[in-house]
């Protein structure tokens, strides 16, 4: 990138403690601490006429945990926020957020350089935002959100929602096959097809590839942990075709007494 191009900002929002829903307030999560973050922010621009754009927010784990259990949360938190990207998380990416963002731009730029290089004339730049934030931290779990919206050629931009759920005692994921007992895919998968019909506002029992859907089977993915439910983000393409747009449903609590793994820090919120 020439210097005279280039717009570069880097703020760090001074710490505070993301509360129950994500919020930016305190509040008491049973006998658990909870995890505190400052949020890094990346804003850079190149040529207006057409280079590359980069809007980056990063919550970033500072306090709340042991040292082992808030590192292993940092290595979740640089690989949620590379999700999709081509490059390696460089060894400080653990312990210094702003080389991270650094590093992150300097590889979605790089291909650009070079598609202009080779064709000076083409069409308008490229574009990268992502913005990583808590949206849910109770009685030790924590949803991290990667919110992302990229273009770099093609007939439209790409993007959508990523979750990640811990364990923020232990730092361990809690995913599908922990949230949930054994043997209860059928019936989480039917209670996820009856959410998106209502939804979708469609009759009940309707078969979703009859719907525009890919199929009617919709496996339990991309799971998060809400103060309602536990909830399924479906991105374009997932599911269904680009001009569906994205699919997200909540389960609520009541529905999922029955099928939550009692060993699992969930079971606490359905009580």
């Amino acid at each position: 990138m020439k210097p005279g191009w280039l717009k570069y900002l880097l703020v760090i929002t001074p710490l505070f403690l993301f509360g129950p829903n994500g919020e930016g307030h305190a509040a008491p999560s049973h006998s658990v601490s909870p995890i505190q973050f400052s949020v890094f922010h990346l804003k850079q621009s190149t040529d207006p006429k057409g280079g590359v754009d980069i809007d980056y927010s990063l919550a970033w784990p500072v306090s709340g945990a042991p040292a082992p259990v808030l590192k292993t949360i940092r290595r979740k938190v640089v690989a949620l926020f590379l999700s999709g990207a081509e490059i390696r998380a460089p060894k400080e990416a653990v312990t210094d957020p702003q080389r991270l963002l650094a590093r992150a731009a300097e590889a979605f730029a790089a291909p650009f350089k070079a598609f202009r290089k080779d064709f000076p004339d083409s069409a308008p730049g490229w574009e990268d935002n992502r913005k990583l934030s808590v949206t849910f931290q109770r009685s030790g779990i924590l949803t991290l959100t990667l919110d992302q919206f990229y273009f770099s050629g093609g007939a439209h931009p790409n993007g959508g929602l990523l979750h990640r759920v811990l364990d923020t005692r232990s730092g361990d994921d809690l995913v599908v096959m922990s949230i949930f007992k054994r043997g209860v895919e059928s019936r989480l998968t039917t209670l996820i097809k009856r959410e998106i019909r209502k939804k979708w506002k469609l009759p009940a029992g309707a078969s979703l590839d009859k719907q525009g859907f890919w199929e009617n089977q919709i496996k339990p993915e991309n799971v998060y942990v809400s103060s309602s439910g536990v909830g399924f983000t479906y991105n374009a393409y997932d599911i269904a075709p680009y001009v569906m747009g994205p699919t997200d449903i909540v389960i609520p609590y009541p529905a999922l007494s029955s099928l939550l793994n009692p060993n699992s820090p969930v079971k606490e919120l359905a009580r």
